[in-house]
């Protein structure tokens, strides 16, 4: 990992088959870096808690996803076409961005960003401190570390 440039590097990705090799790299990389992004997959769903006591920032369980994708096809078939497309970045129509406001716009508000006047662009959702604000006043005051998601053109 050193050799790699684990202490200068600004995410990892920790992705073998097995999840106890994947908490010794994650517990590894964190001990050497402790602001890298780590995003690990988990094959046991029951182990991503200890994968992120083991330094993981986010843990990704596929068999877990594909299951939760699989009911959501019985479902809300609609729904899953509709953020299939979104997702889909070869999508010329329209898609999801997300943007990190940042101290650029700290204490201005929601419509000091004039969302309304870019063409074919809607306000989604605000993040803030991990909650997520819909249908926001336009007088809301942004915060600093606020993340925007809009829906737009490319």
């Amino acid at each position: 990992m050193i050799k790699a440039g684990i202490q200068k590097a600004k995410g990892l990705f920790v992705s073998t088959s097995n999840d106890n090799v994947n908490l010794v790299i994650c517990l590894s990389a964190r001990q050497f870096n402790k602001n890298i992004k780590i995003v690990s997959i988990c094959t046991n769903y029951f182990n991503t808690d200890k994968m992120k006591l083991a330094g993981a920032d986010n843990v990704i369980s596929p068999n877990y996803i594909g299951g939760l994708r699989m009911v959501s096809e019985i479902l809300k078939p609609d729904v899953t076409d509709f953020l299939d497309t979104m997702q889909n970045y070869k999508n010329n129509k329209i898609r999801f961005e997300q943007i990190d406001l940042y101290d650029r716009y700290n204490n201005k508000k929601i419509k000091d960003l004039r969302i309304d006047e870019l063409k074919n662009t809607i306000f989604i959702a605000l993040k803030r401190n991990n909650n997520w604000l819909f249908n926001t006043d336009d007088d809301l005051q942004i915060e600093s570390k606020d993340v925007l998601i809009i829906m737009t053109t490319p």
